[in-house]
């Protein structure tokens, strides 16, 4: 879980904050949850009320634990409700681990390969499957394709965020997304900002649906 990502980053001593509250959180009994709308929700209540504390810091990181939540599909720290259609469990033919599947669009979770140290090639091709069908799909219905603009990760993250929660999709990680982009268009930024040359949104992205 080490990829946090929205339209405003989470700073790395915030992420590693986050991280601690989570195992905390799921060493006590509480689980979280992040419905199709992008709210979260803690629970259960009894328990959650034992422990104010915890609760306090859960509200004073609510939006950051969203956003790792989606970066990262900790299905099992985060746990899932039992009436979510999104996750499902198969075996992944690569490593034989029983894994969650998301959908949609259909992939594994990021897992890691036996050995405990490289991620599963079955884990990373199903990661870049689902970037190409929902960068293809975005880019075809939010952005213009010109090649005298510049788009920036965060513009482009955050209307991508948004796209997706209307659809009920979940984002594979960060750096999958960026290894699409930077296969597909010119990367101009460096690692902390990135950009790309020959994309913008579209004007209603940009200003909403009722501009006119």
């Amino acid at each position: 879980m080490d990829d946090a990502r929205a339209a405003m980053p989470v700073a790395v001593n915030q992420h590693d904050t986050v991280l601690a509250l989570c195992h905390e959180l799921a060493r006590v009994g509480i689980w979280l949850y992040v419905d199709q709308e992008g709210a979260l929700t803690a629970g259960p209540p009894m328990v959650v009320h034992q422990h104010p504390a915890l609760l306090h810091q859960l509200r004073a990181h609510k939006a950051a634990i969203v956003q790792v939540l989606e970066t990262c599909l900790a299905v099992e720290i985060f746990g899932t409700a039992s009436t979510d259609t999104r996750f499902a469990r198969e075996i992944c033919p690569d490593c034989q681990r029983s894994c969650h599947v998301i959908f949609p669009p259909r992939r594994l979770e990021v897992h890691r390969a036996p050995d405990g140290q490289r991620v599963c090639p079955g884990s990373e091709r199903a990661q870049a499957a689902v970037a190409q069908t929902i960068l293809t799909a975005f880019i075809a219905d939010r952005c213009v394709q010109r090649p005298q603009s510049v788009l920036t990760w965060y513009a482009l993250r955050g209307a991508l965020q948004a796209w997706c929660h209307q659809r009920g999709w979940l984002l594979p990680p960060r750096p999958t997304l960026l290894a699409w982009l930077d296969a597909h268009y010119e990367r101009l930024g460096d690692d902390d900002v990135p950009r790309w040359a020959g994309l913008t949104l579209t004007i209603e992205e940009w200003l909403g649906d009722e501009h006119g």
